[in-house]
């Protein structure tokens, strides 16, 4: 997954649930992308920086700016200097729905 170089430096909002990362200073923020069915869902993540991680499985809306486009084949994942992070209600359908919000 690469993002456009025009990402770069922005800031972005992004939802999604937590997972851990490589090192105890980076976690992971993450979405299912589906095909067809559940069977094929396919996780899609950016590794999180600058904010503590919160508990797996949480879901959350995270601002931050966009490192993304410096992926490495050794990490492929794209990355975001993370600067608010605020906890949100699971969706209904995680395959779909966009996470509830308080706007």
């Amino acid at each position: 997954m690469h993002a456009p170089k025009t990402l770069r430096g922005r800031t972005v909002r992004l939802l999604g649930f937590v997972s851990a990362g490589k090192s105890p200073d980076t976690w992971y923020l993450n979405r299912l992308k589906l095909s067809c069915c559940a069977a094929d869902a396919r996780t899609l993540r950016v590794e999180m920086r600058g904010v503590k991680a919160p508990d797996n499985d949480t879901w959350v809306e995270v601002t931050g700016v966009w490192q993304g486009d410096e992926v490495a084949a050794e990490n492929p994942v794209p990355t975001m200097e993370a600067g608010a992070l605020k906890p949100v209600g699971p969706p209904r359908n995680p395959y779909h729905d966009a996470p509830p919000t308080d706007s």
